[in-house]
């Protein structure tokens, strides 16, 4: 069974495969090092077994761009003798991605 935290690959820097708890800690960082949540909202959790989802959306920005994103999510959460095992976002990637790249408009004018 693979254990960890995956969030697909994208432009945003947190993204990726996170297998051990140290990793699972790098992500933390990243995140708290590049990202800036404003309100995280929890709009409904889904239980089934082992399973839990959380649907809710968040605002954020990127703290390099200083751009701002929006999205609904889903996270799912497998759990083990009460401890999270996996996880797995499913979000609007592309506009969180967005809000991490570097606009060009400017260079072109």
């Amino acid at each position: 069974m693979w254990i960890g935290w995956f969030l697909a690959r994208s432009a945003f820097p947190y993204a990726g495969r996170y297998r051990s708890r140290a990793e699972v800690a790098s992500f933390f960082q990243k995140l708290a090092e590049t990202t800036e949540l404003e309100p995280f909202t929890i709009e409904q959790y889904v239980e089934q077994g082992d399973v839990v989802i959380a649907l809710g959306s968040y605002i954020g920005h990127s703290k390099t761009t200083q751009k701002q994103f929006r999205s609904h999510w889903a996270m799912v959460f497998t759990l083990r003798g009460g401890k999270v095992t996996r996880f797995a976002e499913h979000t609007d990637t592309a506009a969180v991605a967005t809000a991490y790249t570097a606009s060009t408009t400017a260079a072109r004018s």
